[in-house]
């Protein structure tokens, strides 16, 4: 198993390193059958001890947090949440890795929006919480299984019958 950038798998994929691949994005080539596998919502997290906007958050009090930015290659995602900020917006952090922004919103007053299941361990465990947003919506996270034509046959049913357990 390989964890990785959606990017770099999908590269990995067409150079036949990878049979199969769990991407946030499609690859739509001819020789690749590629689905919708998961949605997930997007949500803005804090650490579990900044109480300020626990009732919920504006659009524009957003803008006068910290916030870290996770940059999202997931186009409509990443593309949403740059035009929340100002163009040339200077974030305090910008990290390519959701995973990795988390050890910096822990024990901090800044704010981050996360996928809601990589966020839902850390809110269990209390460490981080949601907040609700009051005047936006946020996109749906997309994530895909790809893989090659050729070896459609051998993976899918595979993960179809997991899904459904």
């Amino acid at each position: 198993m390989t964890i990785g950038q959606s990017t770099h798998l999908l590269e990995q994929l067409q150079d036949d390193i990878l049979d199969v691949v769990f991407s946030y994005l499609p690859l739509n080539k001819s020789n690749y059958h590629c689905e919708l596998f998961r949605q997930d919502k997007l949500v803005l997290v804090t650490d579990i001890k900044n109480t300020e906007y626990e009732q919920g958050i504006t659009k524009y009090e957003l803008l006068a947090t910290n916030y870290l930015m996770c940059n999202f290659a997931l186009k409509d995602v990443g593309q949403f949440i740059r035009n929340l900020f100002p163009k040339y917006h200077q974030f305090a952090i910008e990290i390519d890795d959701c995973s990795k922004i988390i050890p910096f919103l822990i024990g901090s007053n800044t704010y981050t929006f996360l996928p809601a299941n990589m966020a839902k361990p850390y809110v269990s465990e209390e460490k981080i919480r949601i907040i609700p947003l009051l005047d936006l919506q946020t996109p749906r996270i997309n994530s895909y299984i790809v893989c090659n034509n050729a070896k459609k046959n051998l993976w899918l049913p595979m993960f179809t019958a997991a899904e459904q357990q």
